[in-house]
């Protein structure tokens, strides 16, 4: 596997970065993590994204070798077939990220991540004030059952 699944608008305006492979800590000195120092020039933004409305919200970062799957490093199963459809409402669903989780707190070095309800998308279109209009192609957690959920820094949210 050579290829890395990530948020389009991570890296809309980046000319580059490291990418960290293997560890849920960010300053992990272990010897199986893998780390990618990649330019521009090894991501693709889909050509149709929309940072307006998170439409097409998806990048594909090439890396220079293949990845060497172990316990630490594995690959994410995506939807496909009839799952297609399905809109996961009232499944749990993970939500994980290195962002500031608290107010007076820094972006985390330990990745966290909290379980949360799939919300039907009209009872998440009224949910945020951003204005975003969920698509079929959108999946929404609930916040509401856990007070928990996504943070500030988590894919650039903010």
């Amino acid at each position: 596997m050579k290829v890395v699944l990530t948020a389009g608008h991570c890296l809309k305006n980046a000319d580059g970065g490291v990418i960290i492979i293997g560890t849920n800590d960010l300053l992990s000195n272990e010897t199986d993590v893998v780390r990618h120092y990649v330019d521009s020039s090894s991501f693709k933004v889909h050509p149709q994204f929309n940072i307006h409305v998170a439409y097409l919200d998806v990048a594909l970062i090439f890396l220079p070798e293949p990845l060497k799957f172990s316990n630490a490093i594995q690959s994410v199963k995506l939807p496909s077939g009839y799952l297609l459809d399905e809109s996961f409402a009232g499944e749990i669903g993970t939500v994980s990220g290195y962002g500031q989780y608290c107010d007076t707190c820094g972006s985390s070095n330990l990745l966290r991540f909290t379980q949360n309800r799939v919300m039907q998308n009209k009872e998440c279109g009224k949910s945020f004030e951003i204005g975003l209009i969920p698509s079929e192609n959108h999946v929404c957690l609930s916040t509401v059952e856990t007070n928990s959920g996504n943070c500030r820094g988590d894919s650039e949210t903010k």
